[in-house]
């Protein structure tokens, strides 16, 4: 048996990034809030989509959450800035980060009665440019 999720995500951004551009501190400081719709359907081990044993209904649809994201980003520009200035230049890259964020997200049809996908918490951390 798998549960498969489509999550789309529509949040706003705050960026504290002053700091970076105006005194070179290389951290800068994010909280992202917004509404999720995630598409799911369950599968059977043999692949058939398979049904909810109470009502017999085939298990796919949709539920609605929100998620908030709290991070911190590293501008990786201070550690080669000639590097920096020629891939803004040639690329259109003005800026690259590595990131961790912390991730809350609840998607339950906002406090419904039917069941919760995806986790509650989880860890995110990668590489962004800013273009």
């Amino acid at each position: 048996t798998s549960l498969n999720m489509i999550p789309l995500v529509l949040q706003l951004v705050y960026r504290w990034d002053y700091a970076a551009k105006t005194w070179n501190v290389p951290l800068v400081p994010y909280v992202r809030a917004g509404i999720v719709y995630s598409f799911f359907w369950i599968t059977q081990g043999s692949g058939k989509l398979a049904r909810f044993p109470s009502s017999g209904a085939k298990a796919h649809g949709g539920m609605w959450g929100y998620q908030i994201n709290v991070g911190l980003a590293f501008l990786l520009d201070v550690l080669e800035p000639s590097s920096a200035k020629k891939l803004d230049s040639e690329m259109g890259v003005n800026h690259t980060y590595i990131f961790c964020e912390f991730v809350h997200s609840r998607i339950d049809d906002f406090g419904g009665n039917r069941m919760r996908l995806g986790m509650k918490y989880s860890l995110l951390a990668g590489l962004t440019a800013e273009f």
